[in-house]
């Protein structure tokens, strides 16, 4: 299953990385900051990653998402 983490960079949204990825699920992280999702893609170098403001999501963003 492919999960977006919307602010994935933040306490919350980091955690929820931690747990989706030991859960060996595929993992999009989405969040404002380069070098945090720099930062958040070394320590788990599986992820993809989103830069973009949530609020600025497009449909084409989440194209490959079940809904």
């Amino acid at each position: 299953m492919k999960v977006l983490i919307i602010g994935a960079t933040g306490m919350a949204g980091s955690k929820l990385v931690q747990e989706a990825v030991e859960q060996k699920l595929r993992v999009v992280a989405n969040g404002r900051n380069a070098d945090k999702l720099k930062d958040l893609k070394e320590e788990h170098p599986e992820i993809e990653l989103l830069e973009k403001d949530a609020f600025d999501l497009k449909q084409d963003d989440l194209r490959d998402f079940t809904w």
